[in-house]
């Protein structure tokens, strides 16, 4: 039968492209399977469109619209950070147009809204309160320090960590941040060690050094 076509918007360049390219390997990991080992969906093959955000959230809304109003797929893949995510929802959901994230939910109050936005992973906040009872019941850690990414993703947990730690009678002693395209963050770590947590969390990804 015709083939089931689909569009992904994901990093396969910039700081992000660590994740983009084994998002590729996963989207074509799962077309193989389908159509040669399901023998497609209802008889249908299944092909992907495979667009390079750059690790930009302009990029990637400029893919989804190709995707949606040239390519036509039936739904999209991506994007492959919080704020190419954030960026593409509303377009995809205004269209009807099935959107799979590659991430957590980092702005529940808007995504929640989106009634086309699938998630693949937990969202922050739930990650991050499942950190701190981790930290505290296994680690009887009390004073910790936190080190994130400045971007969407990056600020979401330590929001929550800030919120509940009163919950879990945790101290914040330093709560450092950097950029997503860092490769060296010894200031930050030097300012952390400084104020003697008992343990530390790194939230956040980055281009690798």
């Amino acid at each position: 039968g015709e083939a089931i076509t689909f569009g992904a918007s994901i990093a396969m360049s910039g700081p992000g492209a660590f994740l983009g390219q084994a998002e590729s390997k996963g989207i074509e990991t799962a077309i193989d399977v389908i159509n040669n080992i399901w023998g497609g969906i209802n008889g249908h093959p299944v092909e992907a469109i495979i667009y390079d955000d750059e690790t930009s959230p302009e990029k990637a809304i400029s893919n989804v619209n190709k995707l949606i109003f040239e390519d036509e797929v039936i739904g999209v893949v991506g994007g492959s950070n919080g704020g190419s995510t954030l960026a593409i929802a509303p377009i995809l959901n205004a269209n009807k147009i099935v959107q799979t994230t590659c991430t957590g939910v980092v702005k529940p109050e808007e995504e929640s809204t989106y009634t086309y936005e699938f998630q693949t992973a937990p969202t922050q906040y739930l990650n991050a309160e499942a950190t701190l009872a981790y930290m505290t019941e296994a680690w009887g850690a009390t004073d910790i320090a936190i080190l994130s990414a400045s971007d969407a993703y990056g600020q979401t947990g330590p929001i929550t960590i800030n919120d509940r730690a009163s919950k879990y009678s945790v101290n914040v002693v330093a709560d450092e941040s950097y950029d997503f395209t860092d490769t060296d963050m010894t200031a930050q770590w030097i300012k952390i060690r400084s104020a003697n947590p008992d343990a530390a969390v790194l939230w956040g990804s980055g281009s690798p050094p």
